[in-house]
């Protein structure tokens, strides 16, 4: 039977590990900083980084540092997108909101009618072309907001019209994926609920 500790032990890392998250710190940095100079992209380097020194790469990452920095990572995406917020003008969002939607619904429109050419290409059923169309139009806020402040564009007419497009086609995504998901789980053939439900959810939370 197993008792609940009472304290966290301590136990010092060995040299490997050591030097392995270290040498990952530094080339975050790094890599964040040339390409961030170069193309405004240092976020890209650092996703890729992470891919190479942990799942699936390399895999020298321990499980629980991983476990940790994914939770740190998206404590800094809750602020990264909390500061685009701040950032933004309302005032620029209203005078550009035509062509922020139209941004949008070519970003969602788009993915969702290049994915049902798999029905012809791949003998995909219809809702396997919805969900791969509707995986392709959700945009990340993090992401998005990020180049944005590296390029220096956040208070910019561009910038605001891509943080507004960005916001709507997350919205819309987190519709679809839910969509989706009821779909999987239901067992009953596809009704005017399945569609009414996470749409009332996420246009009442956005409100």
């Amino acid at each position: 039977m197993s008792t609940a500790q009472t304290a966290l032990p301590y136990h010092e890392p060995s040299v490997a590990v050591i030097l392995i998250e270290a040498s990952f710190l530094i080339a975050l940095n790094v890599i964040n900083n040339v390409l961030d100079r170069g193309i405004y992209c240092g976020l890209v380097g650092q996703i890729l980084l992470g891919t190479a020194w942990g799942t699936p790469g390399s895999k020298w990452l321990p499980i629980e540092a991983q476990e940790s920095m994914v939770q740190i990572g998206y404590l800094g995406l809750i602020l990264i997108v909390y500061e685009g917020g701040l950032a933004t003008s309302v005032a620029g969002i209203r005078s550009n909101l035509i062509l922020s939607i139209a941004t949008a619904f070519t970003g969602i429109c788009l993915p969702m009618a290049l994915s049902f050419v798999l029905i012809a290409l791949n003998d995909a059923t219809p809702l396997q072309a919805f969900a791969a169309g509707a995986a392709l139009c959700s945009t990340s806020l993090g992401t998005t907001f990020t180049v944005l402040e590296s390029s220096g564009l956040t208070n910019s007419r561009l910038g605001t019209v891509l943080a507004s497009a960005a916001m709507m086609d997350d919205v819309v995504g987190l519709i679809m994926v839910q969509i989706i998901a009821s779909l999987g789980q239901a067992e009953e053939s596809f009704g005017a609920v399945t569609v009414i439900r996470p749409a009332h959810a996420d246009l009442s939370y956005n409100l």
